[in-house]
């Protein structure tokens, strides 16, 4: 036996299979209408839509075959895929190719096969329409050609459907963007007040610790610096707060408040996060534009319980941040009625 060569844009041919998703899929009525006539006009028990993928011949639609594939090496479409044109042996036990091949010398007992290739748009030879006798036998030139046209319909309806899904990808891929876009804050990257709020409250079953913070003195950065220094400075202090809280979700709620949610965290936990980014800031300035500028945040801590959970934690977290403010800011805040009910004491 000969098993088929791959041929030369194997890698590529390989691509585009994959592009199309017919492998291991259902039966098709479509497929099957060409194995029934690809049978009745060759007057054969056997025909076949077979794709061949990178160790198999999978055949997408069968008549006379039990057999649902069988292995690339004994695939007499290898042959014509790498010939780039259409097969036909009309006795297989007097080819060398084929002679000692197990699907002539076992089931289904192979003796005469005719096989055009099916092809992509881009000319990728996926595998072929296919007649197989048991007897040896030859076609007539119509029932040659006529099976070549059947095996441009199969070509033509696999590409088709390979357009028309790629186009389908593509059409989500976009619909994804846009919908990030729409939950994406546009200058620092983090989520926007509605993203938050989608991401957090999904996240938001058990219970975890909300950090809201505002960046100090906005206002004042962009009345004397100008407003790309105010979103530089928003900018650097929400990838602060991205690096700190990397396993949490993190937006920007209005243009001067951040918000952070750690899952599974305590109130200490928020209020570790928010001091250690002060620190931060207070060691180091932050970009404002190219020039350097000494930030400060103001914040407040509250927990996520109950079943309200991230929306409740939001409220709690403000009125932390405002009694912050009202202290002189630049400071953290808990807010200890969102805290979690102290446990029960025991009366022994």
């Amino acid at each position: 036996m000969i098993a088929p060569p791959a041929p030369a844009d194997e890698a590529l041919r390989l691509l585009v299979l994959e592009e199309c998703a017919l492998l291991d899929t259902p039966p098709d009525p479509v497929f099957d209408a060409m194995t029934d006539l690809a049978a009745t006009l060759c007057d054969t028990p056997i025909a076949l839509v077979s794709l061949l993928d990178k160790s198999r011949q999978w055949f997408k639609a069968r008549r006379g075959l039990e057999a649902q594939e069988t292995p690339r090496e004994y695939a007499f479409c290898g042959h014509a895929i790498a010939a780039a044109e259409p097969l036909v042996v009309e006795d297989a036990t007097a080819d060398s190719r084929f002679i000692d091949n197990p699907l002539v010398t076992g089931p289904p007992g192979i003796r005469f096969y005719a096989g055009w290739p099916i092809m992509a748009g881009d000319g990728a030879l996926l595998g072929t329409v296919c007649v197989i006798d048991r007897v040896p036998r030859t076609l007539s030139e119509d029932q040659f050609h006529g099976l070549g046209r059947i095996a441009e319909m199969a070509s033509a309806l696999i590409d088709e459907r390979r357009r028309n899904r790629m186009l389908l990808d593509q059409s989500a891929k976009a619909s994804e963007q846009l919908r990030r876009l729409a939950l994406t804050d546009s200058v620092t990257g983090a989520l926007n007040r509605r993203g938050f709020l989608d991401q957090a409250t999904w996240m938001g079953s058990g219970p975890g610790a909300l950090v809201l913070m505002e960046v100090d003195s906005l206002d004042l950065i962009r009345a004397e610096l100008g407003l790309s220094a105010a979103e530089s400075v928003v900018k650097e202090i929400t990838a602060l707060a991205q690096r700190l809280g990397h396993d949490g979700v993190v937006g920007r709620l209005q243009s001067a408040v951040l918000a952070v949610y750690l899952p599974d965290s305590d109130l200490d936990e928020g209020r570790a996060l928010a001091e250690r980014l002060r620190a931060i800031l207070a060691a180091s300035p932050v970009d404002a534009a190219g020039e350097p500028y000494s930030a400060t945040i103001t914040a407040g801590v509250a927990a996520v319980v109950g079943p309200r959970g991230v929306e409740a934690a939001l409220t709690a977290a403000d009125t932390a941040l405002t009694e912050a403010r009202t202290m002189g800011g630049d400071q953290v805040v808990i807010c200890a009625r969102a805290a979690p009910p102290p446990p029960r004491q025991s009366l022994a």
